[in-house]
């Protein structure tokens, strides 16, 4: 059997083995530089992409700031204000039903279209009621609890998150921020004002004009991992495993999600304890890899080919001398003693053929 093999080997002339290397040895460099060279490529747009979603995840955190802040601060100077102090310094109940006090609260909520209502409860009623819900009446464990939270802040605003409608606790929810009135003169708490966002609106507030790519999941969520706003439905068990790895630490990492890899990307908000992410999956952040591949692998089949060429005339001029110094030794066996082959060539070729010649 190798003998057969060798014997083939043999038949197979030294012009045909010498392209035959030589195309398979650009064939492999090639593969290896295009497959090399889409790895680099790959790599290289990955880690763009990466920082690019880290920056949108940044201007989020930076959009939810300045629309909070803004909205803390107009919370403030509404339970600083001289209208509710007299008020509490009072209790007289028609400066909460007077046409200023209303002007004077939407004067507050109107910049904000995702305000929807305005509570003011004491820590027995409630006092005022935007919506006119639930005025008057004693105020349910929501609104307790609401209470004593804004109560050990002392005037400092409190963001509550995602909660239920505290004005009609059976309907939607609502994105709520609370805050202590103090008096100042005994810097007891009188009461607390309450205002509720719409949770479409304020969405749209903090994740709108933000360039997102295809198939990107944007969502934050509040201290109990509520999804706060999305720009798409979340799984919320893929909220809790993600949210659960960025709180031991990690705020850029890779995770598995039904046979399919995604990239996390997340941001802690110290303003308001929320946490902002984006996720994607990792073939949706370079679609075009497989069009990269094509074209690499057809560059290389090209330059393979016009290579094989090039291979083929230079091993054409090598190897003819040897052809007809062949057929000289072949004529020779034949008893043709007087054949001289002419040549120029300086190589080991030309040495062979005036050896031949002598």
């Amino acid at each position: 059997m190798y003998l057969e093999r060798g014997t083939k080997m043999y038949r197979i002339s030294f012009r045909l083995k010498l392209i035959l290397i030589f195309v398979a040895a650009v064939a492999i460099q090639g593969i290896l530089i295009g497959f090399y060279s889409h790895q680099y490529a790959c790599e290289i747009v990955m880690s763009n992409k990466k920082n690019e979603m880290a920056d949108l995840v940044n201007r989020i955190d930076i959009n939810v700031n300045d629309k909070v802040r803004y909205m803390t601060k107009q919370v403030e100077n509404a339970v600083n204000s001289h209208m509710l102090q007299s008020y509490f310094d009072s209790r007289d109940a028609s400066v909460l039903q007077s046409i200023y006090f209303k002007e004077y609260l939407s004067q507050i909520t109107s910049p904000f279209s995702a305000i929807n209502n305005v509570i003011l409860t004491d820590h027995e009623k409630i006092l005022y009621d935007q919506n006119l819900a639930m005025q008057g009446e004693k105020i349910g464990a929501r609104l307790q609890n609401t209470y004593q939270l804004a109560a050990e802040k002392k005037g400092q605003p409190v963001w509550l998150g995602i909660v239920g409608q505290m004005s009609k606790p059976q309907e939607k929810q609502v994105v709520a921020a609370a805050s202590a009135i103090v008096n100042p003169a005994t810097n007891e708490v009188d009461g607390v004002l309450v205002i509720e966002l719409d949770p479409v609106n304020f969405s749209g507030m903090l994740l709108n004009n933000q360039n997102t790519f295809p198939n990107q999941y944007t969502f934050i969520i509040d201290k109990k991992w509520n999804i706060l706003c999305s720009n798409k439905t979340i799984n919320e068990q893929w909220v809790d495993h993600i949210a659960a790895e960025f709180d031991r630490g990690n705020r850029r990492f890779e995770a598995n999600w039904q046979g399919k890899d995604y990239f996390i990307c997340g941001q802690y908000n110290g303003v308001t304890g929320w946490e902002t992410f984006s996720v994607i999956a990792k073939d949706n952040i370079f679609t075009q890899t497989s069009e990269l591949m094509n074209l690499i692998m057809i560059f290389v089949m090209l330059c393979t080919f016009c290579v094989s060429l090039i291979i083929m005339a230079v091993s054409y001029t090598m190897t003819r001398p040897l052809l007809q110094l062949s057929g000289a030794m072949h004529k020779i066996q034949e008893g043709d003693f007087s054949l001289q082959i002419c040549t120029k060539r300086k190589d080991e070729i030309g040495r062979l053929i005036h050896s031949f010649n002598y």
